[in-house]
């Protein structure tokens, strides 16, 4: 589909129905569908992508599949209405599921990737006459499974490993910056090994893996890969987890631990998974001796910053005969135990997974199902918020696929998918970004230190968001219940305060044990007084288009000589985005 905004029609040309391919033209006015009568029009096919070039006021059709790959290129002109099919002298090559988008800036069509039936990463320009490629031909290889973050000193994504879906291991480093990727050339590297996963610490700024196996032999390897020298280490702490891989790592940030929970092991020439959960501080590892725990599996668990959580879905188990099966379940650690979720969930998978901070949510897109050596792709978008999982609408989405680096960006404030595997087509070379909707959102992040009465809680007040103009109407609660005050800080790095890595630890200023989980600007800090337990604040916000999208962290210190630490607690951060 495309939009054209000259006439404020969406139109749609061509799909398909299990094997029947379409080559109708439809548009929504926004109220219905209507059949749109041409009479020179594109081959039917599918998996084509449309784009609208504004310039030019028309949708710009290219490739797709019909009984093979195509490779033509067709203008739609609403207005008239007419299909008119296209002779450039350069085109890219033949393709299909491919991502195409107008770039205002340049003026030009823009198509990445796809596949030729094999998986694409080139980038091509259109300006209505021709195709030029264009974009930095220095990628990463194909592969899944390795570790992808942001990189709080680089202010980049950081990907590191990874194996191709034949078992070759990766030890290299990657940067991307938006849509270039530089490679990283550390003067040290560790073994190669697959099933290898990390865990991005960010107080130490480094990446921390374990494990993974060469062939049939197991490791139990600690190693760091430290962002500031750019090179890798091995450690050797006294006690560690015994020999696995495929397993699953978080960071929690409130409690500055890698959790490590189950994965797969060899044993005796038979894979088995695995149920232990392991905690690693930078020291040492600690095994937790947990009351309940998820059921031995392949997992990918992920930090919930805004409740303090590792959030554990699905994953994959072995059966008897060891053939995998994906499993299905949420589960919550909060550094003591696991707790089972009993509420309706996505169907059972090992899924492409990462946090959301900006809204609060628990992200899952894709993965893959089966059982007894038969799999198969999903690309279904799902977010979980605490207390329920909701599947987004279908749209603009990768192919479906599985083992996919997932991570959030919180400079661009987007998810990010790099590579992984499409099913039945090999590795998957394309990068995806995943954009909210342009929505006001307000989310809880991070977590206070206990006072006199409790944790402070930062809330905005029931049905208050923050949209131009209107007022953003905030509640703190559990404030002492005398006169007093509170400092308020907003600010817009989630990352790092005074060249310190978040959360911070405010011991340093002399309120210890509590944590400073935002950036505050001073000038943007206000001293506010209190009578009682509760304080209600209201902000007008202007109705100024240049505010949509602003993201305004926030969070306070309340005055609090009864606390614990007889100085002051601190409340929950939070994260307010204008729209």
């Amino acid at each position: 589909m495309a939009y054209d905004p000259a006439r404020g029609r969406t139109m749609l040309f061509g799909g398909n129905w299990v094997i029947t391919r379409y080559d109708d033209t439809w548009e929504f006015d926004g109220t219905s569908w209507a059949e749109v009568p041409v009479l020179a029009r594109p081959p039917a096919r599918m998996n084509h992508a449309l784009a609208t070039d504004s310039a030019r006021s028309t949708v710009v059709l290219f490739g797709g599949f019909a009984a093979s790959t195509l490779g033509d290129t067709w203008e739609y002109d609403g207005s008239i209405p007419t299909w008119r099919p296209l002779s450039p002298g350069t085109s890219p090559p033949a393709r299909s599921r491919h991502a195409m988008a107008f770039d205002p800036r340049l003026g030009r069509v823009i198509a990445f990737g796809g596949l030729t039936p094999t998986t694409n990463n080139d980038t091509w320009l259109f300006d209505g006459l021709d195709w030029r490629q264009t974009g930095s031909t220095v990628v990463p290889p194909l592969r899944g499974v390795g570790a992808f973050a942001f990189d709080a000193i680089s202010g980049k994504m950081l990907l590191l490993g990874g194996n191709t879906a034949t078992g070759t291991a990766y030890t290299d480093a990657w940067e991307l910056d938006g849509s270039t990727w530089t490679e990283i050339q550390p003067p040290h590297r560790p073994p190669a090994v697959g099933g290898r996963a990390y865990g991005y610490d960010s107080q130490r700024a480094c990446f921390v893996g374990f494990g993974g196996h060469s062939g049939m032999n197991m490791k139990d390897e600690t190693w760091e890969f430290d962002c500031r020298t750019r090179d890798w280490r091995q450690v050797f702490p006294a006690h560690a987890p015994p020999p696995r891989g495929a397993y699953g790592m978080a960071y929690d940030a409130a409690r500055r631990r890698i959790v490590l929970f189950g994965g797969g092991t060899i044993t005796n020439g038979t894979w088995l998974t695995l149920d232990d959960t392991w905690e690693y501080d930078g020291h040492d590892w600690r095994l937790v001796p947990t009351a309940n725990r998820p059921e031995p599996r392949m997992a990918r668990p992920v930090y919930d910053a805004g409740r303090g959580r590792v959030v554990l879905f699905g994953g994959q188990g072995l059966d008897t005969t060891g053939y995998p099966f994906a499993v299905g379940g949420t589960w919550e650690y909060d550094g003591a135990d696991w707790t089972r979720i009993q509420i309706p969930e996505p169907s059972a998978r090992w899924p492409n997974i990462c946090y959301d901070p900006t809204r609060g949510r628990v992200v899952v897109f894709g993965g893959f199902y089966g059982s007894g050596g038969v799999f198969h792709a999903l690309d279904d978008l799902w977010n979980y918020d605490g207390t329920a999982w909701t599947r987004l609408p279908d749209g603009g989405r990768p192919p479906a696929q599985f083992g996919s680096m997932f991570a959030y960006d919180p400079v661009h404030d987007r998810i990010v998918a790099v590579f992984g595997w499409l099913e039945g087509l090999g590795a998957n070379s394309s990068v995806w970004e995943l954009r909210s909707p342009a929505v006001p959102t307000f989310a809880r992040y991070g977590l206070g230190c206990r006072g006199s009465n409790g944790v402070p809680s930062l809330d905005a007040a029931q049905g208050s968001v923050p949209a131009l103009g209107g007022t953003l109407d905030l509640d703190v609660t559990n404030l002492p219940g005398v006169m007093g005050a509170f400092a308020l800080g907003f600010g817009f790095d989630l990352v790092s305060f005074a060249g310190r890595p978040l959360p911070l630890d405010l011991g340093m200023f002399g309120i210890p044990g509590c944590d400073l989980w935002i950036a505050p600007e001073p000038p943007l800090t206000l001293l506010v007084g209190h009578l009682g337990a509760r304080q209600e604040l209201g902000f007008g916000i202007p109705n100024d288009p240049r505010l949509a999208g602003l993201r305004l962290s926030m969070q306070a210190i309340v005055f609090d000589p009864m606390a614990p630490n007889a100085c002051a607690s601190v409340s929950n951060a939070a994260i307010a985005t204008i729209h």
